[in-house]
């Protein structure tokens, strides 16, 4: 039997709706992003993380939180 997650390398079972939430919540322009709990090592996510924040820090107030136990990767 197999666990429901998704290892590395493997595309993830429902990444399209993922991109299409993704693609609807920044075309509202969001100017908060909170990431929690996120060592950022997986290259797809942190490509998200950085892709979001960006739009986030381009609003005049656009704020971006990282709460995690061990610092943000360089």
């Amino acid at each position: 039997l197999r666990p429901d997650i998704v290892l590395y390398n493997e595309p993830h079972p429902h990444g399209e709706e993922i991109g299409n939430f993704l693609k609807s919540d920044l075309q509202k322009r969001p100017n908060l992003l909170l990431i929690i709990g996120t060592s950022l090592k997986v290259i797809g996510l942190k490509k998200m993380i950085k892709d979001m924040s960006r739009i986030v820090h381009e609003q005049s107030n656009g704020i971006v939180i990282f709460i995690n136990k061990t610092p943000a990767p360089k």
